[in-house]
Parts: structure tokens; sequence; C-alpha cells
């Protein structure tokens, strides 16, 4: 029996994370655009709903290809660094929003760089 994807249940669930992830990030802006939310809010919620798609999207190429080990190492590699990533993005809101002005911009900043 051919095998189609190396770890199914894994690779199908985090491809639905990453889809799920879409849809959210897509209610959420028509809801900052419906609201007429600040261009900062905009912006925040883009930066972590990407880094949603981005940790999902590559967790499922990384657990669904057959491939050579070579490769496999490498995903699992960049799999591994999407968690910075997604911290990186979740800080986005917090420090734009919540902090706001430059304090907040610049501990964004500091942040994304660390990651």
């Amino acid at each position: 029996m051919e095998k189609y994807l190396r770890e199914p249940v894994n690779s199908l669930t985090h491809l639905i994370g990453a889809i799920l992830s879409l849809f959210a990030l897509i209610a959420m802006l028509v809801k900052g655009v419906v609201n007429d939310v600040s261009s900062v809010s905009i912006v925040s919620v883009v930066i972590f709903g990407i880094s949603l798609i981005l940790l999902y999207s590559i967790s499922a190429t990384y657990h669904g290809v057959i491939t050579s080990d070579k490769i496999i190492n490498r995903l699992r590699k960049l799999d591994h660094s999407m968690i910075f990533i997604l911290i990186a993005g979740s800080y986005a809101p917090f420090c734009l929003i919540a902090l706001g002005g430059s304090k907040g911009t610049i501990f964004f900043a500091t942040i994304a760089s660390i990651a």
C-alpha cells in the first residue's frame, strides 16, 4: 500500500489549523474594517494571523511530505523555528494595541528581532 503522507494525522490536523487560521484572519479583518478600527490594530491582527498561518502551514508540510532525510531535517528545523515567529506574532496585538505608542512599537520591534 502506497503511503501519501508521512504522518497523516499530524499533517491533516495542522492543515486544518492553517485553514481555520486563514478564515479567522479574514473574519478579524472584516470585523476591523466594518468597525472602523485603527490601522495599527489592523496591522497587528495581520501580523498575528500570518504568523499562525505560517506555523500551521509549515508544520503540515513537514509532517506530510515524503522526501529525503536531508529535506526532512531542514523542514524540521524550519517547523521548530516557526514557534518563535508565532511568539513574536502573538506579541503584536499586545504591544501595538494595548501598550501603544512608541513604547509598544519599540517593545514589539525588540521581540520580533529576537525571533
